[in-house]
């Protein structure tokens, strides 16, 4: 335990590993110390019965663990300003949660196979961890109702050739909001049916919406025409963080700053990574003043001033973002 915490530090991975299992035997040393400690300090201190020790010690233990857990906890596993997934451990910890198979399982499916599919950026070390949230619900012999996998893009037609008697879907999304649509081969290509709708009733399930522009936060008319244009010349599974980013340098190019604005706007309403979205505001920003929308760029300019803590969650939070 004492080489994990010189490892790791304080850093939580997988949950509290080795932690857990100490626990009763620190209890019982904490309980030990809290005995022993004042025979060892009546060595130097005087007798015992002069010395509180004992009670000085059971006092600071409440003290501590008051403090710790009334303070220091709630900081620790919900900290301020920020959303990332990787720092809130409150709710979908690195970003796996069981909301979109519990959405999934109470829809009229037989037995499906759900390519899962996410808007996000890639993470660095582990490019297709995103599908974990279904990954997370698959029985080790893949003989339930709904079973997950990962998308492969072009190559997914492997996945209707390993399980050929059950019915494709493709889950495109995030972790609050998706489309969940049928797929079908055709002329040795899967082809998206009709998506399946389904509103979600309380926050432990997400909403399924019909039309990729509703994964999107539609604050103004002119961001919802940029984003049906972009829908329009892209499979709804393509317009995802990288594939936004990408259109509004497309955009910047041909000289429509209000569109390329509004595709990084649609990225950074989805994106969760703090770094990623310090560098998608920091674009959007030099896209606002380009337009001559000043103020909105001072107020990023703003959010980022803090190098080492930059506010990069709810900078525009009338806007989705």
């Amino acid at each position: 335990m004492a080489g994990l915490f010189f490892y790791w530090g304080t850093y939580i991975l997988v949950g509290a590993r080795m932690y857990f299992e100490s626990f009763p035997l620190l209890v019982l040393m904490t309980a030990r110390g809290i005995v022993k400690t004042p025979l060892i300090v009546s060595r130097w201190a005087g007798p015992p019965s002069r010395v509180p020790v004992k009670g000085l010690l059971a006092g600071l233990l409440v003290l501590f663990t008051l403090f710790a857990f009334a303070f220091t906890f709630p900081r620790w596993v919900k900290p301020a300003r920020t959303k990332s997934y990787y720092e809130v451990l409150t709710a979908d910890f690195y970003g796996v949660s069981r909301r979109i198979n519990d959405t999934i399982v109470r829809l009229p499916l037989g037995r499906s196979l759900v390519i899962m599919k996410f808007l996000y950026t890639p993470r660095r070390y582990f490019p297709h961890a995103w599908w974990a949230s279904g990954f997370l619900c698959n029985d080790p012999g893949l003989r339930n109702r709904i079973i997950y996998a990962q998308d492969r893009g072009a190559a997914n037609i492997e996945h209707l050739r390993c399980h050929p008697d059950r019915d494709i879907y493709l889950f495109v999304g995030t972790l609050e909001k998706g489309l969940l649509a049928p797929l079908k081969a055709e002329s040795g290509r899967l082809m998206a049916q009709e998506p399946i709708l389904f509103q979600a009733p309380d926050a432990d399930l997400i909403e399924l919406v019909g039309t990729p522009e509703e994964l999107f936060n539609n604050y103004s008319d002119d961001f919802r025409r940029h984003i049906e244009a972009a829908c329009a010349e892209h499979p709804f599974y393509e317009l995802d963080v990288g594939r936004l980013v990408e259109l509004s340098k497309e955009r910047e190019a041909r000289g429509d700053t209000a569109a390329a604005a509004s595709c990084l706007e649609a990225a950074l309403q989805v994106e969760n990574d703090p770094f990623v979205r310090s560098q998608l505001l920091g674009q959007l920003a030099v896209l606002y003043r380009r337009r001559g929308d000043r103020p909105d760029a001072r107020r990023i300019e703003a959010a980022l001033a803090d190098l080492y803590e930059p506010r990069v969650y709810d900078v525009f939070p009338e806007k989705g973002f």
